[in-house]
């Protein structure tokens, strides 16, 4: 059913994008936002790190449509198997945490049984499977460490591509410790679960 959750998060994002799109369209054409779609823009900038960049009216858009995308379906199903074991994990099972995440505030989340001494970092515990899916597209989405990702899945777009799904998984290098090998079990989690056939291109 992670499925269905995900889908609902990409819908929303593609709405936000559509309206986004319309501002590059006012733009393009040398029109001017008017003072509620300024608003707006600010608002989505907030929602995406954004706030304080010192970008131009048409580079904040454009940085924007980089930002405000989706991740397809198989992507992030794949992750969610690998980081939850299917769903089994403690973390997923305690803390509705599909994907890992951390937190580095004490009584954030869930202690991992297994962390170094050396280390202060939680497992992040949500309200819901829906939050924990929320947080893990915006990370991939904000967060530096995944502008890889972003870069490809712009590229994808300007040339009307559909999202390709292993494509964008080479800009998750650093989402795992394993790097090359954790992208090697994305591959495989998408190919032997035919995971593909659940993308939706939008």
């Amino acid at each position: 059913y992670f499925h269905h959750f995900i889908e609902v998060e990409n819908t929303r994002i593609l709405t936000l994008r559509e309206k986004l799109l319309g501002f590059s369209a006012v733009l393009a054409s040398g029109g001017d936002l008017s003072t509620i779609e300024l608003q707006s823009l600010e608002s989505i900038s907030r929602q995406y790190r954004l706030q304080d960049s010192e970008l131009s009216t048409d580079d904040l858009v454009e940085e924007l449509l980089v930002r405000a995308d989706v991740i397809p379906v198989s992507l992030a199903l794949a992750q969610a198997a690998t980081e939850s074991a299917w769903g089994t994990s403690r973390f997923a099972r305690e803390g509705n945490n599909i994907f890992g995440q951390w937190c580095f505030d004490e009584g954030c989340g869930l202690v991992p049984g297994r962390r170094a001494d050396d280390k202060s970092h939680e497992v992040k515990a949500f309200a819901s499977v829906e939050g924990s899916i929320r947080a893990y597209l915006h990370n991939l989405n904000t967060n530096p460490s995944y502008e890889y990702l972003r870069e490809l899945r712009a590229q994808m777009r300007m040339k009307d591509k559909p999202l390709d799904s292993r494509a964008l998984a080479q800009g998750l290098l650093r989402y795992s410790e394993r790097g090359h090998v954790y992208i090697s079990e994305l591959y495989d989690i998408i190919r032997i679960n035919d995971l593909l056939s659940l993308d939706q291109q939008s």
